[in-house]
């Protein structure tokens, strides 16, 4: 399973003096000297915060689970403020993550501000899909508010402590997670059920307990089609809500489709989309994957949890058995 998260920050500091900050090595010594008890403490392992770069985070006492990570700087540019880095070592490895890299960003909004953007990218084994829900931004933003406020106390910039928080209420979280599967059937034959109403069809027939029904409540299943999705009534959190088709794609063979009403959007979600591609593998195979992508208020930023891939995980797999079985009755 993969999937990525993003925050933004907005700051009331130069994009060129966040940078000093973020480009180098003293974004860890900010973290010791004033978030040791919250994020943590960093110890440079080899290099000079140039590429190659190797830090490992202690995590607080206390903190469940491993209790470090070592992580590498892989892209430093100085040029378009960025800076990439990988986990080798501890922390996420140790909970079945075959990936995890970090991308900080500092763009500029005008001469006297900027946003810092941070963006978790991951891959996570199957077996361990569960644990997805540890990853956080939240450790970003702490260090966003205070490299801002470590900028103004040094005497660097001339602003009150208030200015910055009333700055960095401009917040934003939002996310994408992505999960693919391969099925040995053309990519036309594949696309005449995600295509179409079918493939609300064949979910609903073939995970009756996870979706009490699907509704069409306008359309025909093209680019404007209103589903409204039912959930047994003992399902956690929302009972339904509405969906819009907003693309469907013949040609690129992909289709999105957005909650407009209830659901997430009741759980403090500015934005909720689901989209499925049909991906030409061969002749006889495709792929079919399916992404999430949200976008969810601050103060409703716990919520995040309830999102995952599982639900459209499972509708892929009784797609892709729907889709065999008939090629199979059709070769015979």
């Amino acid at each position: 399973m993969k999937g990525e998260l993003s925050q933004e920050s907005e700051v009331k500091v130069g994009a060129n003096m966040v940078w000093e900050v973020y480009g180098g090595l003293q974004l860890g010594k900010i973290v010791n000297d004033l978030l040791p008890d919250v994020v943590g403490t960093v110890e440079v392992v080899e290099g000079d915060g140039g590429v190659g770069t190797v830090v490992k985070l202690t995590f607080p006492r206390g903190t469940p689970g491993p209790s470090y990570m070592k992580e590498r700087f892989t892209r430093i540019d100085d040029e378009k403020r960025i800076k990439e880095t990988e986990l080798i070592e501890g922390g996420f490895k140790e909970l079945g993550f075959l990936s995890f890299r970090v991308r900080l960003e500092i763009l500029e909004k005008n001469a006297e501000s900027s946003i810092i953007r941070s963006t978790v990218e991951y891959e996570v084994a199957e077996e361990h899909a569960a644990n997805a829900a540890f990853v956080s931004t939240k450790p970003f933003e702490d260090m966003a508010w205070r490299a801002a406020y470590h900028l103004i106390s040094s005497g660097a910039l001339f602003y009150l402590l208030h200015d910055v928080v009333v700055c960095c209420s401009c917040w934003k979280m939002f996310g994408t997670i992505s999960e693919e599967i391969e099925v040995n059937v053309p990519a036309s034959k594949a696309w005449e059920v995600y295509g179409t109403l079918e493939l609300a069809k064949v979910a609903a027939e073939g995970l009756p307990d996870a979706l009490d029904k699907i509704e069409v409540l306008q359309g025909d299943g093209n680019a404007g089609t209103v589903l409204k999705l039912t959930f047994p009534p003992a399902t956690p959190v929302f009972t339904s809500y509405k969906e819009k088709f907003t693309i469907v794609d013949h040609v690129k063979k992909m289709k999105e489709a957005e909650v407009i009403e209830g659901g997430y959007l009741d759980l403090g979600f500015n934005l909720y989309r689901v989209r499925f591609e049909i991906i030409e593998k061969s002749a006889l195979s495709c792929i079919t994957r399916t992404t999430i992508e949200y976008d969810v208020k601050e103060e409703a930023a716990a919520n995040a949890s309830f999102v995952s891939i599982e639900p459209l995980l499972n509708i892929m797999k009784i797609a892709a058995d729907h889709l065999l079985k008939i090629n199979n009755s059709q070769v015979s």
